[in-house]
């Protein structure tokens, strides 16, 4: 996934990653900088909770408090150690 900050200044930025049927969820806060400035690029590391290791989590991306991607992603295998989550890179 690609964000890229158009404006002359940075843009509060988050990513969530939520388990559906429990109340588990992780979540990054980032500033993207704006174009002029140097590249950006993030990407984050979570554990699925205890017993939880599969099924459906949720994804969500907002900019400024504005809401861009909520997508659901469904774990397949029974046993996930550590899963990239996101990686956002500015050209």
């Amino acid at each position: 996934m690609l964000l890229e900050n158009r404006g002359s200044t940075g843009i509060d930025a988050a990513i969530s990653i939520r388990h559906r049927g429990s109340d588990w969820s992780k979540e990054w806060e980032f500033d993207l900088p704006a174009k002029d400035d140097d590249p950006f690029s993030f990407s984050g590391l979570f554990d699925p909770p205890t017993g939880r290791r599969s099924g459906d989590f949720e994804l969500a991306v907002s900019a400024a408090g504005v809401p861009l991607i909520r997508r659901t992603v469904r774990a397949r295998r029974s046993l996930i150690s550590r899963r990239l989550i996101s990686e956002i890179q500015e050209c």
